[in-house]
């Protein structure tokens, strides 16, 4: 009679030693598939949205996920405002932490017992977190803990990479998957990175959209190919690209300058940060907001023969019935086409019905600098 007995490669290999058994050992287990991991989650809005729904919705890479998501401070019509990531963890069935709970006196937040709770897991994630996870926090997940970043590091550093992409005239924007700094934002090793190419015509939401989608893939890769990447991983350190410090975005930044800025730089300005603060001049001493502008092709092109454009100022602006826009001269002596405006407060007006409000159809005006 013969009897069979089975034996697993894991316990033959873990039974004996000898260094040929240990090299057989180390190429099983090379051959064997990443197990499913275990995320902890931080994020808020919806540039992190995508990421979460991209751990949860691999099973076979990610095997159990919870969220940790500040409590809704905001309220809107009297109610709180649910943030995007803890509202799509609620949809999913996730369980979520509220960190921080609290401020003290010093407005330091608390993050008491969450370094209890990485313990359990294999990795944390921050996407668009907004807080500085606490280094003992970091350092307790037994994987380690990965950052999706809007740029390529160290190019853009600070709160508004996506923004400071497109100020700075960059033609490609990327996504780093980095390990998280236990001291720095924005430092950690790079794993893994990945680029799209920036038009002409790119705005902060085309450029938010397409590298949140962007950086839930590589992220979910990084991830699952942890272990390879990881060896490998550069320091931002060694990398060629200056550093540049994202600054935060204020409304100063929104006060338009056509004695200053060539007409690529109020284009620019206008798709960065029109959505976040109000970007304005200055008409017969009132504030007046742009609400939308020309494509870069069409003010480019833009030239009137039957006008005498020698005698147009920074900031003279005449009304164009053939294409119903306004333009407006810039610095560098090149227009910049206006579609709709509005003043402050107001309800938005075309070109047309603001040329003929005010007169600009027989007679050019002026736009100041604020």
């Amino acid at each position: 009679m013969v009897v069979m007995v089975n034996f697993s490669a894991h316990h033959v290999l873990t039974r004996f030693s000898s260094p040929i058994l240990s090299n057989i050992q180390r190429f099983c287990y090379s051959q064997l598939p990443p197990r499913p991991r275990s995320v902890l989650f931080f994020g808020t809005d919806d540039f992190a949205t995508p990421s979460l729904n991209a751990l949860v919705s691999a099973p076979s890479v990610v095997e159990h996920v919870e969220v940790v998501c500040p409590i809704p401070t905001g309220r809107r019509h009297g109610k709180h405002v649910e943030l995007p990531v803890r509202k799509l963890a609620h949809a999913m069935g996730l369980r979520v932490h509220d960190f921080p709970v609290s401020q003290s006196p010093r407005g330091a937040e608390k993050f008491m017992g969450l370094d209890d709770l990485a313990a359990d897991f294999d990795f944390g994630v921050a996407v668009s977190y907004g807080h500085l996870i606490p280094s003992n926090v970091i350092s307790s997940f037994r994987c380690g803990t990965l950052n999706v970043h809007p740029s390529a590091l160290p190019r853009f550093r600070g709160s508004a990479p996506l923004q400071h992409t497109i100020l700075q005239g960059d033609k490609v924007a990327s996504v780093s998957i980095i390990e998280l700094s236990v001291d720095r934002f924005d430092h950690g090793k790079i794993l893994r990175s990945a680029e799209i190419p920036v038009d002409d015509d790119c705005t902060y939401a085309d450029l938010h959209s397409k590298l949140s989608i962007l950086g839930a893939e590589n992220l979910l890769h990084a991830v699952q190919h942890h272990d390879s990447l990881l060896p490998v991983a550069k320091s931002q350190n060694d990398m060629d690209a200056e550093p540049f410090f994202a600054s935060k975005i204020n409304s100063d930044m929104g006060k338009i300058q056509w004695k200053k800025w060539p007409m690529a730089q109020v284009h620019r300005v206008y798709r960065a940060i029109h959505h976040q603060v109000v970007v304005a001049t200055s008409f017969q001493g009132q504030r007046i907001q742009l609400m939308s502008i020309a494509a870069m092709k069409v003010c480019l092109e833009a030239t009137f023969s039957k006008l005498d454009e020698s005698a147009f100022q920074p900031g003279s602006v005449f009304y164009d019935p053939s294409s119903k826009m306004l333009f407006v001269r810039c610095a560098d002596k090149a227009w910049l086409g206006v579609k709709e405006l509005r003043f402050v407060g107001k309800k938005t007006l075309s070109a047309e019905a603001f040329a003929n409000g005010y007169g600009i159809r027989k007679k050019p005006a002026v736009f100041d600098d604020l």
